[in-house]
């Protein structure tokens, strides 16, 4: 098919859109399979999986009419969002966090003159440092397992920024621990 063409081709608005503006429009009715097949030009076989979500989230009520056919009438339930109890929580979260931050007194604070500010360590520092300290092969350290990617990445920036003469050899050696030795 080609782009103009299927540029110029309608969406088609979702089954289940149509039948609840239908009801919505004409509350005291209801609809059989054989109504909706008809109104809306769809198959029977896919009209209760398109309307499912509608029935799940209580827009749409599914009952067994007196001549045992299934009939759909517009449900209690009026939220557009089945999402919206938990959207409604996340944003009362929000709003008491924003109140508890107003909640300071600032009248109480007052400015402090002569503080130094003191920067705190980079981890590629405290890194250098312990390779620095390995100065002679076969020297050695041993860190908790979860940090041998860092350890890993650590030893490869050092060899590219500050030693490219040093070589390492990583291990585990035990079930908690891996270590790093200096090879050369």
């Amino acid at each position: 098919m080609s782009n103009s063409k299927r540029a110029t081709t309608p969406r088609r608005t979702p089954l289940v859109q149509q039948v609840l503006a239908y009801l919505e429009q004409n509350p005291d009715e209801e609809l059989t399979r054989t109504d909706i097949a008809a109104k809306f030009d769809v198959l029977p076989a896919t009209i209760d999986t398109d309307l499912a979500p509608a029935v799940m989230g209580g827009r749409l009520q599914r009952e067994r009419n007196e001549d045992d056919g299934i009939v759909w009438r517009l449900g209690s339930h009026k939220t557009k969002s089945p999402f919206a109890p938990a959207q409604a929580a996340a944003k009362a979260a929000r709003r008491a966090r924003t109140q508890a931050t107003l909640a300071i007194d600032l009248s109480s604070i007052r400015v402090e003159k002569g503080v130094v500010y003191q920067t705190p360590p980079k981890r590629s520092d405290q890194w250098t440092r312990l390779f620095n300290d390995m100065a002679d092969i076969d020297d050695s350290f041993a860190v908790p397992i979860a940090g041998r990617g860092a350890l890993s990445h650590a030893a490869a920036a050092y060899r590219k920024e500050v030693n490219p003469s040093f070589r390492f050899a990583i291990k585990r050696v035990s079930d908690s621990e891996v270590r790093i030795w200096r090879k050369a």
